[in-house]
């Protein structure tokens, strides 16, 4: 508890000053709140480790790049936090006790691993091999789900050493939980005090149902790179409401939100509309000029290239499981096993999300019926994010957990302008506006707490005896080692299935028969048949495993 709790602390304090260096490189203009501002950095120094991670995984393992990453990040954290310590001292000394608060509540309650299935079929396998061999060549050969990379698993991949090695499931998503947690209570208090503006309403809206819909979820504690982007979604529009109230909507400010969205994309595929919507934004505004827009450019795509790399190393496609920019050759999976592949992920989506389109449509008749009253410049964005977002899940897999962040938009949108100074609150008093906006936000609190108060998703665990609260914090003991000092350290992750030995042309790999690895040594095969096993070979049998993998027929 108290190592993820301080795990939290450090890497946001480094956040925060990376994401401040990168802002004030491209001239991004302040917020004119100190914790706006302040959460903004914190989201671009995340995003920008994230992607510093990946961009190094695909070039050496992670393990040896590890302490440079840590040295480069410290200097310039340091270097920036300095230059801005006026600027950060201005922020109440209760906000930062508030964010240590609920990192010491949230850890302990964060200690066990999830039994999610991805997460054991290949989330940590991927985990495994950024750190000890980076991206092979060839590596979607061995497993196709190997080749879904991600950000957000190699962020976790560089934290996985030393004494923490199979214990830092939950630093990744609990950090971006805590950090969204935080804001959401920052707003939540303006908007009881009577002083939040249409951005703060709107966060407030979203970030609460988010946050208890995620707290209900397995994912919360593995380091999934769905939670990520379901976040980052919403964080990308309080941002572009914000700049328009504050008219900040300088080009600088569009292209570091136009960053941070194309991070989202390396982080998850399912990002591509709100990256695609934040660079048409960037080069559609008139106060721009070509060059400009050229550099501009030039930067979205510098983020974007580990991940065409990686896909493109590992299975000779662009943006693997797109089945489009598909070669073939030896280290190359083929076109048509990506779309066989693309096709499982479409029919396995659960097709659950007719309520909150309902919901959405009913939201955007809302904001036609008000449209006089919310400026078009305002809600544009976040409006086209959400349509772009709604309807590109729709046709590739309409399930909740891809879809849900671009879902909220709408709904949200909608209450934030009903919550605030409207025809709906015309005639109330101040006491009875805080009044009421307090016991709203109690709810929403409630709400939020209560998932996280039972600790478990599943009955089965909620209603088992446990005999100490060492073993009550192990959770599920097919998944979670034994940890007496649990609430010094976060658990270990030891599953203890079967597994089986199968052989290549000239290596061996494990086999689960029940389709998940989890910490397994690689190589190790969760699902076989999604592979070209066992007619592949190593590349370079000199290098081993780091050298990637060829078709021997």
């Amino acid at each position: 508890m108290l190592t993820l709790a301080a795990l939290w602390i450090v890497v946001s304090i480094v956040a925060i000053g990376v994401g401040s260096a990168v802002l004030r490189v491209i001239t991004a203009t302040a917020c004119n709140r100190i914790a706006d501002e302040l959460f903004f950095a914190w989201w671009m120094g995340v995003a920008v480790l994230a992607w510093a991670s990946f961009a190094l995984a695909n070039v050496t393992p992670l393990r040896d790049a590890m302490p440079w990453l840590t040295v480069a990040s410290c200097v310039v954290a340091i270097w920036s936090l300095w230059h801005a310590r006026n600027r950060w001292r201005a922020l109440r000394p209760a906000a930062w006790i508030l964010f240590v608060v609920l990192a010491v509540l949230l850890a302990e309650r964060s200690v066990a691993v999830g039994n999610l299935e991805d997460t054991g079929g290949y989330h940590w396998s991927i985990i495994q091999w950024y750190e000890s061999y980076g991206i092979p060549v060839g590596l979607g050969l061995f497993q196709w789900r190997l080749a879904t990379h991600s950000a957000w698993l190699a962020l976790t991949a560089s934290l996985d050493i030393g004494i923490l090695e199979s214990r830092v499931a939950t630093v990744a998503n609990g950090l971006v939980f805590l950090g969204c947690l935080w804001f959401a209570t920052v707003c939540a208090l303006r908007w009881i005090r009577g002083c939040a503006t249409f951005a703060d309403r709107f966060i407030v809206a979203a970030l609460a149902f988010l946050l208890q819909l995620i707290a209900k979820w397995e994912m919360r504690l593995s380091p999934s790179p769905d939670i990520p982007v379901l976040f980052l979604t919403v964080a990308v529009c309080w941002k572009m409401l914000s700049d328009a109230g504050e008219e900040r909507a300088s080009a600088p400010n569009i292209e570091a939100v136009a960053m941070l969205s194309i991070v989202a994309v390396t982080i998850k595929l399912n990002a591509l509309p709100l990256a695609l919507v934040c660079a048409a934004l960037f080069w559609m505004r008139c106060d721009v000029t070509l060059r400009t827009r050229i550099i501009g450019t030039a930067r979205l795509g510098v983020i974007a290239l580990p991940l065409i790399v990686a896909s493109w190393t590992s299975t000779g496609c662009l943006l693997f499981p797109v089945p489009l920019g598909c070669v073939d050759g030896p280290s190359a999976i083929g076109a048509a096993a990506v779309r066989q592949y693309a096709a499982i992920i479409g029919a396995t989506a659960r097709n659950d999300i007719t309520f909150s389109l309902v919901v959405s449509l009913v939201a955007l008749a809302y904001l036609w019926w008000m449209r006089r009253e919310l400026p078009h410049r305002v809600v544009r964005g976040p409006v086209t994010i959400a349509l772009a977002g709604i309807a590109f899940t729709a046709f590739v897999a309409p399930t909740t957990r891809f879809a849900i962040g671009y879902l909220t938009i709408l709904p949200a949108l909608g209450i934030a302008h009903a919550a605030g100074d409207t025809r709906f609150t015309a005639g109330a008093s101040p006491r009875t506006l805080s009044t009421f906006r307090a016991s709203v936000t109690l709810v929403l609190a409630i709400a939020i707490a209560v998932p996280l108060y039972k600790e478990f998703i599943y009955s089965s665990l909620r209603t088992r005896h446990f005999d100490s609260w060492a073993e009550r914090k192990r959770g599920d003991t097919a998944i979670d080692a034994p940890n007496l000092q649990w609430w010094l350290i976060p658990n270990r992750i030891a599953y203890d299935g079967r597994y089986e030995t199968a052989r290549a042309v000239d290596f061996g790999y494990a086999v689960s028969p029940q389709m998940t690895c989890w910490n397994h040594p690689q190589p190790c095969a969760s699902n076989p048949p999604l592979s070209a096993l066992p007619d592949i070979r190593l590349r370079d049998p000199a290098r081993g495993l780091a050298g990637g993998f060829v078709r021997t027929r």
